[in-house]
């Protein structure tokens, strides 16, 4: 949610938030007016909880669930679990980047519009009523059994 806000309100100018949250008071600008206004009232992509983006009855067919943080392991974990065995080495270990020699999200993982949203983290959820806010806005990733998030 963090990145979202860095991403969709800090960095943009007020467009994506017009075209995208329409009833949302366009002079939102500080993180906790995001999470007090935009989350409650807007359901983007960018910041809806986890555990609401499909149908609660698809949760249970779900047994791999990768983390942005780690994408690289994630993703070479993935594929060493599909069929045929050698899924990783036959479409993940190379063939990527710009020259075609990379491995799947080996080099440069970070999204062209990344936000460095990690290294801010303590800064943005110094405030314990803000770490309170995320953890009710998100209580259903939390209490979720399928995604295993950590408060």
């Amino acid at each position: 949610v963090l990145s979202a806000y860095l991403d969709k309100v800090q960095r943009k100018d007020a467009s994506y938030m017009q075209r995208h949250c329409p009833n949302v008071p366009s002079n939102v600008t500080t993180w906790i007016q995001f999470l007090e206004s935009v989350v409650r009232q807007c359901p983007d992509p960018h910041w809806k909880p986890q555990s609401q983006r499909m149908d609660a009855v698809l949760w249970p067919l779900i047994n791999f669930v990768g983390h942005f943080e780690n994408l690289a392991q994630d993703a070479k974990c993935l594929l060493d679990r599909l069929s045929p065995p050698d899924a990783w080495s036959k479409y993940g270990a190379d063939g990527w980047g710009r020259h075609g020699n990379e491995s799947m999200f080996g080099k440069n993982t970070q999204a062209t519009h990344s936000t460095h949203s990690s290294a801010l983290m303590e800064e943005y959820f110094r405030d314990p009523d803000v770490d309170r806010l995320v953890e009710e806005l998100y209580a259903s990733d939390y209490s979720s059994k399928f995604l295993g998030l950590q408060k």
